[in-house]
């Protein structure tokens, strides 16, 4: 156990560290963006979850999840499982993890200088910009889940699939309301579609700007987590009985 814990932070490093390049172009560009619109643009004009920010909470999770389980596949790793008695959904699992707290850990320094070259230009309090990195942590996170889930279906076309299911969240937010033209069909999507709103409703809570209780939106968050875990899981499982496994075998 003790072996185990002390080898999860190094190979999350190793992951922030095997993407690095890919890591830190994403935030010399958020960053500069931010200065730049920071300098010429109200801030009353952009929500939190709308910031430049945002662009670290997407992005981190498609650099770092993105090949998650499809880069064995490709790279021929998967015949591994053919000789290895391990658990590969456990394995895939704790990559998951890794994924998550190292895009964690880098979302909350990236976006610390991101908010200190934001307040370089603008008055705003440090904890009026610090109260986002909640509900952007949620985003990365479900971002991250998503790429897990996809990615044990797709080799390829994952990182656009991830943000077409980010996309869904928008969707979902201007077109998925009661009365709207889905009708019957509107609670089906809104629980298969990505939790954009849920987040808000989480972003506004943390900014003490909403008086609804929290529980419904994470029970949102929670069930959008489990869909996409479910889906990895039956996908890993598939591909090693048949399918891409056949498919990866193939000369």
């Amino acid at each position: 156990m003790t072996a185990r814990m002390v080898g999860f932070p190094r190979r999350v490093w190793l992951r922030l560290h095997a993407k690095s390049t890919s890591l830190v172009v994403l935030t010399l560009v958020t960053a500069a963006l931010a200065a730049l619109l920071a300098a010429t643009t109200p801030e009353s004009e952009f929500t939190r979850l709308d910031s430049r920010v945002f662009v670290l909470a997407v992005g981190v999770p498609i650099i770092l999840a993105g090949r998650l389980i499809s880069e064995d596949f490709r790279g021929g790793m998967i015949q591994l499982w053919i000789q290895r008695t391990t658990d590969p959904v456990g394995f895939y699992l704790t990559r998951l993890g890794e994924a998550l707290v190292g895009g964690a850990i880098f979302i909350i320094l990236a976006a610390l200088i991101e908010m200190g070259l934001f307040l370089a230009f603008s008055d705003s309090a440090i904890a009026d910009r610090l109260v986002e990195l909640p509900s952007l942590l949620l985003l990365a996170a479900c971002v991250s889940i998503v790429g897990f889930g996809l990615t044990a279906w797709l080799n390829h076309g994952t990182a656009i699939a991830m943000l077409a299911v980010y996309i869904t969240g928008y969707i979902e937010r201007d077109f998925l309301i009661p009365g709207g033209p889905f009708g019957g069909w509107t609670p089906v999507l809104r629980a298969l579609s990505f939790p954009l709103s849920a987040l808000r409703d989480i972003d506004s809570m943390v900014a003490g700007e909403g008086a609804l209780e929290p529980w419904v939106s994470l029970a949102r968050i929670a069930w959008f987590a489990i869909l996409w875990l479910a889906v990895g899981v039956v996908g890993i499982r598939w591909s090693l009985r048949a399918g891409r496994l056949a498919k990866a075998q193939a000369p």
